[in-house]
């Protein structure tokens, strides 16, 4: 194909953000070649820094990100915080190890060997799914696209109210939360609010006292029901007696009528 960048084996060679589209499957990508960051200590000033900057506004601009590690130079730390990064971004995240084929005296268990290594040091982003890649043999290639399409099928995923109320009970159910004394976290309803993330929001009462491991829960619940794979999804907690007061305000005409009011109401009609 076109060559649209400099391959080297030096961090930071592509400089500024390069834009490519192509067509897979019928669909229009477009891919943002982005600089390589290189460790602190390794950084130059002026144009690098400029790299830098540019590479996070791309991160913010992107449906799904492809966090490349050299194989050759894995540098742990500083991708742990680039994941956490995208993450906290709310963007679809792959991670890929590149220049597969520059790895001498491999057989077909290194990458057995070594995928749950890279892993482990990815803990916080269990969704992610990790990839073995390289651009000289084409490895793989292709299906980093397969996964792009499919992350970004499933960060646009609606869930049906009733299905969600559903899986609440359930999980509550099986693990209900715990709390202080009279003071136990009830968890009344869910809706979804958002996509591109997925964003999901769940009125109770008493909601200051559920506890982040019990939050992180009820992720790996949605996760599992609604297979959200290479997507980060939110969750967040409201007071019903929000709920009240905005339908109040609303009543008076003091508030608009937004969707995530309609669905929150909506949804206390069903339960």
């Amino acid at each position: 194909g076109k060559q649209q960048a400099i391959v080297a084996n030096v961090a930071g060679t592509t400089r500024d953000v390069n834009r490519v589209q192509v067509r897979y499957h019928s669909q229009t990508i477009e891919l943002l070649d982005t600089a390589g960051i290189r460790r602190q200590g390794k950084q130059e000033t002026g144009i690098e820094k400029f790299s830098v900057l540019r590479t996070m506004q791309a991160i913010n601009e992107a449906d799904i990100c492809f966090l490349l590690m050299d194989v050759n130079e894995l540098n742990v730390g500083l991708d742990q915080r680039l994941a956490g990064i995208i993450d906290e971004a709310g963007k679809g995240l792959v991670l890929v190890v590149s220049k597969w084929d520059s790895v001498e005296g491999k057989d077909a268990y290194t990458r057995d060997e070594l995928a749950p290594q890279i892993s482990y040091h990815f803990k916080f982003t269990p969704y992610v799914p990790l990839i073995f890649t390289s651009s000289v043999t084409g490895q793989n290639v292709a299906k980093l696209f397969d996964l792009a399409l499919d992350i970004y099928k499933r960060r646009r995923q609606e869930c049906k109210t009733r299905v969600l109320n559903d899986l609440l009970q359930k999980a509550v159910a099986a693990h209900p939360p715990a709390g202080l004394k009279n003071s136990h976290p009830k968890l009344r309803y869910i809706v979804q609010t958002d996509t591109a993330p997925p964003w999901f929001v769940i009125y109770g009462s008493n909601l200051k006292f559920v506890h982040w491991s019990y939050k992180r829960y009820l992720e790996r619940t949605l996760r599992e029901a609604f297979n959200f794979a290479g997507t980060p999804i939110k969750l967040s907690f409201r007071d019903e007696k929000q709920l009240k007061a905005n339908r109040e305000r609303v009543a008076r005409g003091l508030a608009p009528v937004t969707k995530a009011y309609k669905q929150a109401k909506n949804a206390e009609k069903r339960i």
